[in-house]
């Protein structure tokens, strides 16, 4: 009885270790020398929480791996009850080739709203490294914010994920579906519920969420898709951790932004040439609840010729200006993102925050800006999909592997503009009328669950 006794204390300690542990995570990569990178883990786990890892295991997408260490100490607090933990491990590869390198970790925090069970579900994420032939090397997209964040239910929230890549790459963003291991979905996993909508610019990468129903966490996951002339470079999956909570109804307001810039997208949009200078003011009031910030994050704050950004304060609001004057090294096709976000604490609550997104193409006479390319179907789940004819005249048809079940169809321009959309699809085909389209080249994107899968289709 007495062994008995102390194998069930040993079961129930191990249980507790891997419970209640990861919130968010993502893997960045750089570029050091020849086949060699750097290969960062970033987790942000419960302080509260038994289970630790001072290192973790890391695969390399080439059937090797290595366990690297935390360099972090201990992990550093960021906010109430979450730390950020940073591991790095260095790998050479053998040659050119296409390599996803990934972690598992048990387990995911308990209680979130759209895994069933989560807590005994393990935490994964992925990043995938294109080493092309020749000179041509890549650096992963880099992140200023932390992808741990606070909606309020039963009101709009847009968040701004807040990435840029180091080497100017196009950047594109979707949400994906959670996974488990490589492959391998969360099957309980469900995109959180909206009132409205739940979606991502995917030129900006804004979120909005419009808007959440349920108080709880839930657990999303974006992949940001690196493009440089026109080719994949890689992509990076990071996974957040999203706290819906209960809130009187926010009293801010944004002023100044309706004078700024529209893009044929109803994106904030500046083109500039070097040289040119962009100064916007921008305010945020709340006469209910005190008190309020107002920041900006953006790589142009990190520039050598680097934009500035003020803030002057009145009672209720915060006034802000940016300012930017790029010179001719900041030249390139992708645009400089630029995420102000308005924040008021909502006496004993919590905080609410809302973002708005600016995009600033900084052009000259042989630089274009980036569109949605249109080899978008380089990392799309097509082996369901088939589409024909293609170019097609008056209609082309979308056969599937498997049956839709609710599925939604979008036909988008190669500027991401959408021109069609239909939903409920049902069954192994579907047929689009192109009668009455502009001849040109389209994108067709179906989402069926947890698959997204999009095609180029060319109409004559």
């Amino acid at each position: 009885m007495k062994k008995l006794s102390i194998l069930l204390t040993i079961v129930l300690f191990c249980t507790k270790t891997f419970a209640t542990h990861n919130l968010a995570a993502q893997i960045t990569y750089r570029h050091l020398s020849g086949f060699t990178y750097e290969a960062t883990i970033t987790t942000y786990t419960k302080i509260s929480a038994p289970a630790d890892r001072p290192e973790l295991e890391i695969f390399w997408g080439d059937g090797s791996s290595d366990t690297i260490p935390r360099i972090n100490g201990t992990g550093v607090p960021v906010a109430p009850d979450i730390k950020v933990n940073i591991y790095v491990g260095t790998h050479t590869y053998a040659g050119p080739g296409s390599y996803t390198m990934y972690f598992v970790d048990q387990n995911r925090n308990q209680g979130i709203i759209n895994i069933l069970n989560s807590v005994n579900v393990a935490m994964y994420v992925e990043s995938k490294l294109e080493i092309l032939p020749g000179a041509t090397f890549n650096n992963s997209v880099q992140f200023i914010e932390m992808p741990s964040f606070s909606a309020t239910i039963n009101y709009p929230f847009m968040h701004n994920i807040t990435a840029y890549d180091p080497d100017g790459d196009c950047l594109t963003y979707d949400l994906v579906g959670c996974r488990m291991s490589p492959g391998t979905p969360v099957p309980t996993y469900s995109f959180p519920q909206a009132s409205n909508v739940y979606k991502i610019n995917r030129v900006n990468g804004e979120i909005t969420w419009d808007s959440p129903i349920l108080q709880g966490e839930y657990a999303l996951a974006v992949q940001i898709t690196e493009w440089r002339n026109g080719i994949a470079m890689g992509y990076v999956v990071r996974d957040f951790a999203v706290a819906a909570i209960a809130l009187p109804t926010p009293q801010f307001n944004f002023n100044g932004n309706n004078t700024w810039q529209l893009d044929t997208l109803g994106n904030y949009s500046y083109t500039l040439a070097a040289g040119d200078s962009v100064e916007l003011t921008l305010s945020y009031t709340d006469l209910v609840n005190t008190p309020i910030n107002l920041v900006a994050h953006s790589e142009t704050f990190a520039l050598n010729d680097s934009a500035s950004f003020s803030k002057s304060f009145i009672p209720s609001t915060i006034l802000g200006v940016y300012k930017w004057t790029p010179a001719a090294t900041s030249v390139r096709s992708a645009p400089y993102v630029v995420t102000f976000r308005g924040s008021s604490t909502v006496n004993t609550y919590g905080a609410f925050n809302s973002d708005i997104s600016l995009l600033i193409y900084v052009l000259d006479a042989n630089t274009y800006p980036c569109t949605i390319t249109t080899q978008v179907n380089e990392f799309a789940s097509l082996d369901f999909i088939n589409l024909y004819p293609n170019p097609a005249t008056q209609s082309a048809t979308l056969s599937f592997s498997h049956p839709l079940n609710k599925a939604i169809l979008k036909l988008l321009t190669i500027k991401g503009e959408t021109v069609l959309t239909k939903t409920d699809l049902n069954g192994n085909t579907f047929t689009i009328n192109l009668s009455g389209f502009a001849n040109g080249i389209y994108i067709a994107e179906v989402i069926n669950g947890l698959e997204v899968a999009r095609v180029k289709l060319v109409k004559e």
